[in-house]
């Protein structure tokens, strides 16, 4: 029992916490992933054979789809996980720093905190998502190159959706979100020091032009 305890942005990684209860501890920005042995076996699955369908181009293996799934604090850092179907899942405090979202399906989920640091997340869909205090620094959130099937470009872009994602104080410092729908987005508060928001839709997007004069917009 840790009722009251103070771990704020505490590096609890690896650490056993098996059988504590942490329900009244304050864990905001703490680095508490879970084992990959505490990982449920049907997740590892479905992980696998999302990895064969990437390489094998939808020949073999299955698309993940993990709807409403509790993936809360887990680690997915450098994973593959270009076009899987999240959305409404739990995906708070996770790691997915580094990891490949290309046109994935997170609208809907609870992200706070979740650590998508240099993440590449082209032409997702992050619809009404919780991302608050998340940190995306240096993630790509910019539109995808459509190929056909031969895998050529089409000359058609995919804008990353994030209209009406909660942003608030999210670190999106040098985060590329060039072209990106962030109609209704909450961005009170968050870091956008170097942002790229070029081509952005900001209609009715909640956020201060002292945090705009330090990002890059269509004005520069």
């Amino acid at each position: 029992l840790m009722d009251n305890t103070v771990l704020k942005h505490a590096n609890l990684n690896g650490a056993n916490v098996k059988n504590c209860d942490l329900g009244a501890a304050n864990l905001t920005g703490a680095n508490m992933t879970r084992d990959e042995d505490d990982v449920p076996q049907e997740i590892r699955d479905v992980l696998n054979q999302h990895y064969v369908w990437v390489r094998e181009d939808g020949g073999r293996g299955e698309r993940a789809i993990l709807v409403n799934a509790d993936l809360n604090h887990m680690d997915f850092a450098g994973v593959n996980l270009s076009g899987a179907d999240l959305h409404g899942s739990n995906l708070e405090g996770a790691n997915l720093s580094e990891t490949l979202l290309v046109m994935s399906d997170l609208s809907g989920t609870n992200m706070k905190g979740a650590n998508l640091t240099e993440a590449v997340l082209e032409g997702i869909n992050f619809g009404n998502a919780n991302l608050e205090e998340a940190n995306l620094t240096k993630a790509r959130i910019c539109p995808v190159d459509l190929k056909d099937q031969k895998g050529n470009p089409t000359g058609r872009m995919w804008p990353a959706n994030l209209s009406g994602v909660k942003l608030k104080s999210a670190q999106l410092s040098n985060a590329d979100l060039r072209g990106a729908n962030l109609s209704s987005a909450d961005l009170s508060g968050a870091d956008l020091t170097g942002t790229d928001l070029t081509g952005c839709n900001m209609t009715d997007t909640i956020v201060e032009m002292k945090q705009l004069d330090i990002a890059k917009t269509d004005g520069d």
